[in-house]
């Protein structure tokens, strides 16, 4: 049995410089291009290889307009939405680094994983604002701008929460920049391509530094597993701030050419 499932165990790209995210989102869309990618039902929105790579590409060049550099550290907190995958693509075509924050955090243990990380930006939904001005606001200095997520009243009213405790923030849709002329960076495998933190069953959380290498083995593992190929559908409803969904389903789905299809949550009566 080991030898047969061994010997069907192969990469889906065996060249490992090939293991980056940025090089999976441009290959697929060149060879998957109209081909739907990312579906989120609950909000009426898909989006095509092509498609995302775009938008991914927008939200990067608008990071480094905003002052981001190569390696620095993007904050993300908010429910499964597509703007939360966009903007992981979007750090990591950057050449930055995503640090997906538990939303359910708040105080001590929202301070921690913000002060050992340090992002330089923080995507957010909007009705999270009020956690960042409250408790040890000392651990969100290193944040130049809070982008918000949310309807237009709700990114008013985090704006000025977040402006009142002294924070510059901005709605999430001025981040996108599809026309500006910032040079893209290359980024290498051994780049770090993501900050997930564990369960902190024995005290705090630790941020565990993931490699686009990393991820882009550890989503080809689960594409070899369970044989997944571009003729499947994938659906999580797993929360983006976990590895599940992430690159258990999100990056070995963009790697295999498969559709990703993103609920918010999980629903007995829906299933």
């Amino acid at each position: 049995m080991s030898k047969l499932f061994y010997r069907e165990f192969d990469f889906e790209f065996p060249d490992r410089e090939t293991w980056t995210l940025p090089w999976m989102l441009r290959h697929r869309a060149q060879t998957h291009g109209e081909k739907i990618y990312l579906d989120v039902p609950d909000h009426g929105e898909s989006f095509s290889f092509a498609e995302t790579l775009a938008h991914a590409e927008a939200i990067g060049r608008g990071l480094i307009e905003a002052g981001g550099e190569h390696g620095d550290r993007v904050l993300l907190m908010a429910p499964n939405r597509s703007e939360v995958v966009l903007s992981w693509f979007g750090a990591a075509i950057a050449g930055m680094v995503e640090v997906p924050i538990n939303t359910a955090y708040t105080s001590a243990f929202l301070e921690h994983q913000v002060r050992t990380t340090t992002p330089t930006f923080a995507i957010i939904l909007a009705d999270y604002a009020e956690r960042f001005i409250e408790g040890d606001t000392s651990a969100y200095d290193s944040v130049k701008r809070f982008y918000l997520l949310g309807e237009d009243a709700a990114q008013s009213k985090g704006i000025e929460v977040l402006e009142r405790g002294g924070r510059e923030a901005a709605p999430y849709e001025q981040l996108a920049r599809p026309d500006s002329d910032a040079v893209l960076p290359d980024v290498d495998r051994t780049d770090s391509g993501a900050i997930f933190f564990t369960s902190g069953t024995t005290g705090l959380s630790k941020g565990v530094n993931m490699s686009h290498s990393h991820l882009c083995f550890v989503s080809q593992q689960l594409i070899a597993l369970v044989r997944l190929t571009d003729r499947d559908t994938h659906m999580s409803v797993g929360p983006l701030f976990h590895g599940n969904a992430q690159f258990l389903a999100a990056s070995p789905d963009l790697i295999a050419g498969a559709r990703f299809v993103l609920r918010e949550k999980y629903s007995a009566s829906r299933w």
